[in-house]
């Protein structure tokens, strides 16, 4: 196990741990109740979570799996949500308290608070509607504008889609589903913009997937570019050849020239030279032999390097791995570490659009943000 995964197991223990003192405090006089009940559940809870995080990426498969993964991964992040609002509450109550208020206002406060009960309940109504949230796969619509030049996009119909981390929210169904909504969009090309598998996938629901994306259906076919969870789980375990057998076209350091219209350029993952050691090449040194005075479509799974994009020459920019926070207030975080968080960016002739993702990593959650394929009509 990394040592990410060790502190953030070690961070989530300390948590439950103050979340148990907590709601301790629910029961008032009756703490011989608390232990009776709640103490008991609350480690059952966290340890179908421990349980599910292990069992990430094992074969074993099936819907009782995947209700324990919501039940466990579900407690575990109402869990962070009571944390949060416990030490808001905490900290609004010291403020209350030098400001000297008490009165009619104090009780009504107090009684909404309701010995922290309220904060229970609300974590939990946040897990059930990020559950439901998280499994609704939407279509976001962009219509962007694209200088000819040589080339002609001009009524061009993009899909894009990334960050399914399959095992997670999307399964054999909503792998199903994924094929279904995009075909009916009717796209002239399809683009994977990494982070398709991850660490807890298993072999069997790569193997379903690759026969599954075999059904996609585009003039001009499907292109994939790595992600860094590829990384992190090893390219060796077969992720990419399970996207070539689907007939996916991979690119890493190339560029394709699409019926004389447009490039496709794909680049692979930064993870790439720490993980595997390989190569991720200077923007301007894969597109040394391009003519610029065709249209240049750029997949780079991080929204980073966006000056060098412009620079180059590059008309657009898709890219996903941000999640847009996937869990508010996580987009907060994710919005200063990348250049763009979510969503469309127009400088110039430059164009970037970044997806949330078309699933969740860690957590079948989603809270603020939504799960999304995209369809973008060029002009």
């Amino acid at each position: 196990m990394s040592l990410f995964f060790i502190l953030m197991l070690s961070l989530l223990i300390l948590i439950n741990i103050y979340d148990g003192f907590k709601i301790k405090k629910c029961f008032g006089m009756k703490k011989n109740l608390y232990f009776l009940t709640a103490l008991p559940v609350h480690i059952v809870l966290f340890c179908i979570f421990a349980t599910m995080f292990f069992m990430r990426g094992s074969e074993n498969t099936g819907e009782l799996k995947n209700i324990l993964t919501i039940i466990g991964f579900g407690f575990v992040t109402a869990s962070f949500y009571m944390f949060l609002m416990f030490i808001f509450c905490g900290v609004f109550r010291f403020i209350l308290n030098k400001a000297g208020l008490v009165g009619g206002i104090r009780k009504i406060l107090s009684a909404v608070y309701a010995k922290g009960i309220t904060v229970v309940v609300l974590s939990f109504l946040f897990i059930v509607y990020g559950v439901i949230n998280a499994s609704d796969i939407v279509i976001t619509e962009y219509n962007i504008d694209i200088p000819n030049g040589k080339g002609n996009v001009d009524g061009l119909n993009i899909v894009m889609f990334s960050d399914t981390h399959m095992g997670t929210t999307i399964n054999e169904k909503e792998v199903d589903e994924i094929v279904e909504k995009v075909n009916n969009i009717n796209p002239d090309i399809i683009f994977l913009c990494g982070d398709i598998f991850d660490e807890g996938t298993s072999d069997g629901l790569k193997e379903y997937a690759s026969n599954a994306f075999k059904n996609f259906k585009s003039k001009y076919g499907a292109f994939y570019i790595t992600g860094n969870h590829e990384y992190y789980s090893g390219i060796s375990n077969g992720m990419i050849d399970c996207i070539k057998d689907a007939g996916i076209t991979v690119l890493s350091n190339e560029y394709y020239l699409v019926d004389n219209r447009f490039y496709v350029v794909g680049r692979p993952d930064q993870m790439i030279l720490k993980e595997e050691g390989g190569e991720r090449k200077e923007l301007s040194e894969v597109l040394e032999d391009v003519d610029k005075e065709i249209p240049i479509i750029v997949l780079d799974h991080r929204p980073v390097g966006t000056k060098e994009a412009k620079d180059n020459g590059v008309d657009l920019q898709l890219s996903g791995h941000t999640h847009s926070g996937q869990i508010f207030p996580i987009n907060f975080l994710s919005a200063l570490s990348n250049d763009v968080n979510y969503g469309y960016v127009k400088d110039d002739n430059y164009n970037i659009i970044v997806t949330s993702g078309c699933g969740t990593w860690g957590v079948p959650i989603r809270i603020g943000s939504s799960t999304e394929i995209v369809n973008i009509k060029v002009n």
